[in-house]
């Protein structure tokens, strides 16, 4: 079972819609009539009788186009218009940003940062820049710049809810779940109806154990928008952490149905059903999550643990190599293929599977029981070397030791004594298979001795005689 669902509190862009939610913002200059003014700001932005300008009546225009171009889906319209509006109005930082937004939905992450960065750089009070600056240094894997950013953006506006919300999903991944809760509640400040925000407040109240709490937090949630998936999922989370498995299930595929692409209930609700061992629907939803990420690891791991359940070692062990491969470092893969040699491919080996017939012949059958436990020596030395990788690669969500260390911990104890047990019972054997194959040699000596001396039965004609009658 997953222990967290990071998009239950996902993390979030700068605006929910391109554009249309974007308003013009006020004007700040002192004097003159608005329009000189406005005038004077755009040309001179430094003057200090300006902060943030109102655009130029052009400006403004270009930009009302541009919304209407978007909503027509005219990308290459809207973009013209607000070139246009920028040009007119160097500091319009809302038209820069959402020049970066078109740019970044056309694939041009270079040009889109360059927008962001503009609209960041001119504006006091506008936040979104640095929001989906940090988005894209997200996406590159740059956790620490994206950090920054959103920080940034909470010292200009500061109840950015994205920003915030950000920051509480971050806080909670790194285990700061006071700080998580902070920035969720800041979020709420600036949004009261961020159905976001609240999923990941729930989320973190989920994390620090206070399901009662989680519980208030995601049905608040659902009052205002019952149809986000990700709601339904954390709601999941909470259930299941109360031992209500139906229930659990329940709002799991309440969650897919709202949105059948849904990779962390697809995932939750694929482990519950792997758990009471219902393999064949396990490995379809687990088969439906890799449609959505080819690449995802835990799917391709528990599918491997469905097919190690259904007997079939060589595909489980082929998904698991197959996974290391390409990630020689991957806990889970590591670990269940250190239960895959320790438990099942050993066992396999002792009952000689997939090889010869243990063979009539008693001393034989024994060098066939002795060569087995051999092997499957081998696949407890190869198991341990898989548990001590993952001990060594496992990082925990809690910090320090949990159950799967622990659990790593006690089966490499087992393995020392299974091995060391092992290795006695073949000595014991091979000593055994001594004296059997000693004393099948004597009894064939014997009979043979018995054989050339004439049996002991016959007569001195070499005939039996019959017996005679006696009155």
């Amino acid at each position: 079972m997953r222990a967290e669902s990071k998009s239950a509190g996902r993390i979030s862009w700068g605006v929910c819609a391109m554009m249309v939610a974007i308003s013009l913002g006020g004007v700040a200059c002192k004097k003159n009539t608005k329009e000189e003014q406005a005038a004077l700001c755009v040309k001179n932005p430094t003057h200090p009788d300006c902060t943030s300008p109102l655009p130029p009546k052009e400006a403004q225009e270009d930009f009302k186009e541009a919304v209407e171009a978007l909503n027509a889906g005219n990308l290459d319209k809207a973009e013209r218009k607000l070139k246009s509006a920028t040009t007119n109005a160097p500091n319009f930082s809302k038209a820069w940003f959402n020049r970066g937004l078109i740019a970044e939905r056309q694939g041009n992450m270079d040009q889109a940062r360059e927008y962001y960065e503009k609209a960041a750089s001119t504006s006091k009070k506008f936040g979104a820049g640095q929001v989906n600056l940090g988005m894209l240094a997200l996406k590159d894997g740059k956790r620490d710049d994206a950090y920054g950013y959103f920080e940034a953006a909470i010292k200009k506006d500061k109840y950015n809810p994205q920003a915030h919300n950000n920051l509480s999903v971050m806080k909670r991944e790194r285990g700061d779940f006071e700080g998580a809760v902070v920035h969720a509640r800041q979020s709420l400040a600036g949004d009261s109806q961020n159905v976001t925000a609240y999923s990941n407040l729930a989320l973190v109240y989920y994390q620090m154990g206070l399901n009662d709490v989680a519980r208030l937090v995601v049905m608040n949630a659902i009052k205002i928008d019952d149809k986000d998936a990700d709601v339904w999922n954390t709601y999941g989370l909470v259930e299941l952490a109360d031992n209500d498995v139906t229930t659990a299930i329940r709002h799991f595929k309440q969650a897919t149905q709202l949105r059948p692409a849904h990779v962390e209930a697809q995932m939750n609700l694929g482990a519950i059903v792997l758990s009471v061992r219902d393999y064949e629907q396990a490995i379809q939803i687990f088969e439906r999550v890799l449609k959505e990420q080819p690449k995802n690891n835990e799917a391709r791991v528990s599918i491997a643990v469905a097919k190690r359940g259904m007997g079939d070692l060589k595909g489980a062990e082929s998904i698991y190599k197959a996974v290391l491969e390409e990630d020689s470092e991957n806990a889970l893969a590591l670990f269940n293929m250190g239960v895959l040699e320790h438990e099942h491919l050993s066992q396999a080996t002792l009952l000689g599977l997939g090889g010869d017939p243990a063979p009539q012949d008693p001393v034989k059958q024994m060098e066939w029981t002795v060569k087995n436990m051999k092997s499957a020596v081998k696949n407890y030395e190869t198991a341990r070397g898989y548990y001590q990788k993952f001990l060594a690669s496992y990082e925990s969500p809690k910090g320090g030791e949990d159950e799967k260390v622990k659990d790593a911990q006690g089966r490499l104890a087992s393995l020392d004594e299974l091995i060391t047990s092992t290795y006695s019972q073949i000595q014991e054997l091979e000593a055994a298979k001594e004296e059997v194959a000693a004393s099948m040699e004597a009894e064939r000596a014997a009979q043979a001795a018995e054989k050339a001396s004439g049996g002991g039965a016959a007569t001195e004609g070499g005939q039996d005689e019959e017996p005679e009658l006696v009155d």
